[in-house]
């Protein structure tokens, strides 16, 4: 079943973090990311269809890996409404461009996904754990692991 408009009053998430990605120069380096999200659509109970938009290393001066894309995200929500946290997963599919600057300078437009799971608050605040693929280039797997702190309103 799907309900449209969403009827939660809270759709639009932002989120601030830090992305792991250890396949630079055999150290691994926090790259700084930010996204944002809205809820579009609820399906059945308590699952969420929305839009996203990711960017990771943007902010910083000479990252060894950035990207920025967005694509179709679902969440669905365990636990009771009005709970006091109330558990997360998800899935997101996208398209992505990727800069890569480490043994060598390249880029990259590809399809990414990303699975995350995550704690919401009923003040709005949430932390979420992600992992994302970007697949495969030059004998690397661009895969990259990252921890959110966000707010939804």
């Amino acid at each position: 079943m799907l309900e449209i408009p969403i009827t939660e009053n809270r759709p639009t998430r932002i989120e601030g973090g830090d992305l792991q990605w250890t396949a630079h120069r055999n150290r691994s380096d926090g790259i700084l990311t930010a996204g944002i999200s809205e809820d579009f659509a609820r399906v059945w109970r308590s699952g969420h269809l929305g839009i996203y938009g990711d960017v990771a290393g943007i902010m910083q001066r000479d990252p060894p890996f950035r990207y920025y894309g967005g694509g179709l995200v679902y969440r669905q929500s365990f636990g009771a409404r009005g709970q006091a946290i109330r558990p997360y997963a998800g899935l997101g599919v996208g398209f992505y461009h990727l800069a890569i600057h480490d043994w060598t300078d390249q880029s990259v437009d590809r399809v990414g996904e990303k699975l995350f799971v995550g704690l919401d608050t009923p003040s709005g605040i949430f932390v979420e754990v992600a992992a994302s693929t970007f697949g495969k280039t030059d004998q690397r797997q661009l895969n990259t692991l990252g921890v959110s702190l966000g707010f939804r309103f």
